[in-house]
């Protein structure tokens, strides 16, 4: 039977944001999906998520082929490729930028899955799926899916920054596409930002019935000049 952790925020893995990158969380296995959790988490620094745009490829220059992007469709719960690494095409055995994501895949995994980036697209948080895929000839490849949400350079439109990575990978003979896919996990992972612990100990005065008094302010900031 498919074991799946649902993401309610009392089985969500935590991390934090400041000045040093956190560990990566334990719930991401494959060394590339922790390596690229660990970029994103550094350029975001204290936002809710990081501009696409301020994603280094230089230093993900070894994880590109699987790496990909993600777009929702803005009326639909559907997700399509908008970008796509030609090792993420090879696992598919076809180019699959422009495509539609999980085609063909079976409801439940579907449903679940697009669930999931649909909490990661609507609060900033990434999550991480794993799944046993199969090639035509039943062999069995474990993947790792991260999904990390990216802003535009407007920040109107949140895009999902995507690392699909094998486990093992096959000898260049065995190697067929996957055309079949099981969730065997999924797990949403909590991190903090300025906006979020503002929040939370706002949160914390008003349930501990503790006044907030004004503090008297330093400087005033008035908005003109040059935009970046």
């Amino acid at each position: 039977m498919t074991h799946l952790d649902h993401w309610y925020p009392t089985e969500m893995t935590t991390t934090s944001s400041n000045n040093q990158v956190p560990d990566t969380p334990d719930d991401i296995l494959h060394p590339s999906s922790r390596l690229l959790f660990r970029h994103w988490e550094s350029v975001r620094g204290e936002d809710s998520a990081p501009r696409k745009l301020d994603i280094d490829l230089k230093h993900l220059a070894g994880l590109l082929p699987n790496i990909g992007i993600l777009q929702r469709h803005p009326l639909q719960p559907v997700y399509h490729w908008r970008l796509a690494g030609s090792g993420i095409c090879k696992i598919f055995g076809t180019e699959v930028t422009k495509t539609r994501f999980m085609e063909g895949w079976d409801d439940f995994e579907s449903t679940v899955i697009s669930k999931a980036l649909d909490a990661s697209i609507s609060g900033h948080q990434p999550c991480v799926a794993r799944l046993r895929a199969y090639s035509p000839h039943s062999d069995l490849t474990g993947l790792e899916l991260l999904a990390l949400p990216v802003t535009t350079k407007t920040a109107n439109v949140t895009h999902l920054l995507i690392g699909l990575f094998r486990f093992r990978e096959p000898a260049k003979a065995d190697r067929q596409p996957l055309t079949h896919f099981d969730l065997s996990r999924l797990k949403m992972i909590w991190t903090e930002h300025a906006r979020e612990k503002v929040h939370c100990q706002r949160r914390k005065e008003q349930q501990s019935g503790i006044a907030e008094t004004p503090a008297r302010p330093v400087f005033r900031v008035i908005d003109g000049g040059l935009s970046a």
